[in-house]
């Protein structure tokens, strides 16, 4: 009898190291980078997502400023112009505040999204210009992400998705 809960526990303990482990950051910080990100006037762009994500992004996603709310902004969220334009609505992004993770929901305020969009996200890492979102959990594997930020102003969120992420792919802004 004890001898099996020894190897029950022994189980337990390595499927717990087997996870992928997140380098710590302070959810306090995410959250008040984020907001501010998420509140600047200029366009956010989609600046990295893990290859993975790839059959359900396009790569020139950018989301334009229309107006501050008190826990996040209103901004579109569309395919930048110079290409197809597949997607186009106006959202209510909302940051939420919460350990260990803070995270963003959308709100549809015209047009229409995909689902996927409109599910909770957490927040893994942010500066004030750019954020590191979690798009996919898999077990035991590193998480699938995508990186939103200013321009090419995400440095350290493309850094950070890059060390924690599953591998993935820079968006080329030019093309878009």
């Amino acid at each position: 009898m004890i001898l099996a809960a020894f190897f029950i526990l022994g189980i337990g303990l390595c499927a717990a190291e087997n996870q992928h482990k997140l380098e710590e950051t302070n959810p306090s910080t995410t959250y008040k980078n984020t907001l501010t990100a998420v509140q600047k006037t200029e366009n956010l762009h989609l600046l990295w997502y893990s290859l993975d994500l790839s059959r359900w992004l396009e790569e020139c996603l950018i989301s334009k400023f229309l107006n501050k709310t008190d826990h996040g902004a209103k901004r579109t969220l569309e395919t930048n112009a110079m290409v197809t334009e597949i997607l186009k609505a106006n959202v209510t992004v909302h940051v939420h505040e919460r350990n260990p993770y803070p995270y963003i929901t959308l709100h549809v305020d015209g047009g229409e999204i995909e689902s996927l969009w409109t599910e909770q996200r957490d927040l893994l890492f942010a500066t004030p210009n750019c954020f590191v979102l979690q798009a996919l959990i898999k077990e035991k594997r590193k998480l699938s992400c995508v990186v939103w930020g200013l321009g090419n102003s995400g440095k350290k969120c493309l850094e950070y998705a890059k060390r924690n992420c599953e591998s993935g792919e820079k968006v080329d802004l030019k093309k878009c």
